[in-house]
Parts: structure tokens; sequence; C-alpha cells
């Protein structure tokens, strides 16, 4: 038996989120992208792993004790709900493309302060 396979078209998304960290700003960029891919054909939007808010390590001076734990602050600070907000935005961004969207975020607990 042959089994025939729809071809999808996917945007992989290869873009920087906001820098310093700023989920608002990088959920809006991250609109536009997926606009931007829904216009040229895409189906599917897929963004890298942690793109909201990013992953700070890359930029950390290991001479400056504190400073892991002042990006992890401010990663924490700038991690989403899931639901919430920002994922409804993104939904209806992805929705008024005509896409799905797959988006690697940092996800905050609401009842668990401080944990990802």
């Amino acid at each position: 038996m042959v089994v025939r396979s729809k071809k999808v078209k996917v945007a992989a998304v290869q873009a920087m989120p906001v820098i310093p960290m700023n989920k608002k700003a990088t959920v809006e960029k991250a609109c536009n992208l997926i606009q931007q891919a829904g216009r040229k054909g895409a189906e599917l939007v897929v963004f890298s792993e942690g793109f909201i808010p990013m992953f700070p390590n890359w930029s950390m001076d290991m001479q400056n004790e504190s400073e892991w734990s002042d990006l992890l602050t401010e990663m924490i600070l700038n991690s989403i709900e899931i639901p919430g907000e920002e994922t409804k935005r993104l939904g209806q961004a992805a929705k008024k493309a005509g896409v799905y969207v797959c988006m690697g975020c940092n996800e905050v607990i609401d009842h668990y302060p401080g944990v990802l």
C-alpha cells in the first residue's frame, strides 16, 4: 500500500530575541515574524529553543560572581506563563497568519515563584 503524505511548508526562524531580555518586545518581534512567514506561504513557523526571553548564559562574565544570579533573575522576570497574555498574543498572530507555531520559551509557574 502506498501512503502519500502532504507536503508542508515550514519556516525555521533564524532570529535573535530582543536584548537585553524583554519578553514584551520579543513577543512583538515574534508576532511580526509569524506574519512575515505566513505571507510567504509557511504553514508551520518554528522558533528556537528558549526564544522567549532567551538563554543568557552565553553573555556571562565568569569573573563576576553575582552575574549568573542577576541574569537568572532577569530570565525569570521575562519568562512567560502558559497560558497567559503572551501565548494569547502569539495565538492571535498565528490565527491571523493562518499558520501553526512552535515557540521555544521559558515558562514561569504562577503558584511557584522563581521556578522555571
